[in-house]
């Protein structure tokens, strides 16, 4: 019995383990690849038939936004940028095939695109969407065709600019901006971040299998996607949690832009707050950015700084911004009466010589 029990919780831990790594392999995707494997899944003739599946009145599965998210037509802006500088040849091919699809979201609006053409609903057939924006069919599959590209075409998330200085690539995955109420949101770049998470209905699977709708090899298709569902949804939510506390933390720097606004943060108390492994935040910004609502594009790691680095941002500043030199004593004080920081000569000696 004794030997059962180990046996069995040995087991448990391995699984653990084993779904922890597979874990961070997703968060670790970059966001092309992981916009491929959503739409795989997506495309798949299996999950379809779930997210149509009306079960005793009830979705088996569905869509859920992120509270405070939307989606940002900035697409629609590099569209228009790329159509002066098309550097590369699937720039080019993606205008020529998809600019009559652009000019139509233009003119029936942000609104009733993100609804008609972003939500996954039964309402929204191709027959539906005709009639309602007063389009044509053919339109309406163009424009589909466009979102479909949208969600992998590598370009929107990374421009050939926008490099840090070891070389690495950065992903934009959002912009921070104010809504009407003048709130901070997130303005997700890719339509499968604005979709949010899945909604699985497991009672409802439950009785599925019960009833004996599916057949064994559909029932065993319907347990593997559903493993999927939850490791896509847990990196959706990571990353947006992350962003959600960085509104919070550093909602100063967010209303000023001014990088002196910046407090210290870890990304250990991120974690913590999120509960969350420091190691699955870690994964989750690298080499990703966010656009500010002064429009400048940073890497999220640029928000967690450390307490020395942010005093010595700080005196870097006072002694560039000050004509006459400074003494330590002195930038104490400044340190103290303007910033309320309070630390040593000592501290500040050793600060200056690592500037």
């Amino acid at each position: 019995m004794e030997m059962r029990i180990r046996q069995t919780f040995s087991t448990k831990q391995k699984f653990r383990i084993v779904n922890k790594i597979i874990q961070a392999e997703i968060i670790g995707l970059s966001e092309v690849k992981f916009a491929e494997l959503v739409k795989e899944i997506e495309d798949d003739s299996l999950f379809k038939k779930l997210v149509l599946l009306n079960f005793e009145n009830q979705k088996i599965i569905s869509y859920n936004r992120f509270p405070r998210t939307d989606f940002s037509m900035r697409f629609l802006e590099l569209c228009s940028e790329m159509d002066i500088d098309k550097s590369t040849v699937d720039i080019e091919r993606f205008l020529n095939e998809h600019r009559e699809a652009v000019a139509i979201i233009k003119k029936i609006g942000a609104e009733k695109f993100k609804k008609y053409f972003l939500y996954e609903n039964v309402e929204n057939s191709v027959e539906n969407i005709s009639r309602i924006c007063e389009i044509s069919e053919e339109l309406v599959k163009k424009v589909i065709k466009i979102v479909d590209e949208l969600v992998i075409f590598d370009e929107f998330y990374y421009r050939p600019d926008n490099k840090n200085i070891t070389g690495f690539r950065y992903y934009k995955i959002a912009k921070i901006e104010k809504d009407k109420k003048a709130k901070f949101i997130i303005n997700f770049l890719s339509p499968t971040y604005f979709k949010g998470k899945y909604i699985i209905n497991y009672n409802k699977l439950k009785r599925i299998r019960e009833l004996g709708i599916f057949d064994e090899k559909e029932l065993k298709g319907i347990k593997e996607l559903v493993k999927k569902l939850e490791l896509i949804n847990n990196k959706k939510f990571i990353i947006f949690q992350i962003l959600n506390q960085l509104i919070i933390k550093q909602e100063k720097y967010f209303q000023s832009g001014n990088i002196s606004d910046i407090i210290p943060l870890t990304q250990r108390e991120i974690a913590k707050n999120i509960m969350q492994d420091e190691s699955l935040v870690s994964r989750a910004i690298l080499n990703r950015s966010i656009e500010t609502p002064q429009n400048i594009e940073i890497p999220i790691k640029f928000l967690f700084q450390s307490e020395k680095d942010v005093r010595k941002r700080i005196i870097k500043e006072i002694i560039e911004n000050t004509k006459n030199s400074l003494t330590d004593f002195q930038i104490k004080c400044i340190l103290k009466d303007r910033h309320n920081i309070d630390i040593s000569r000592r501290t500040i000696a050793v600060c200056r010589k690592e500037l």
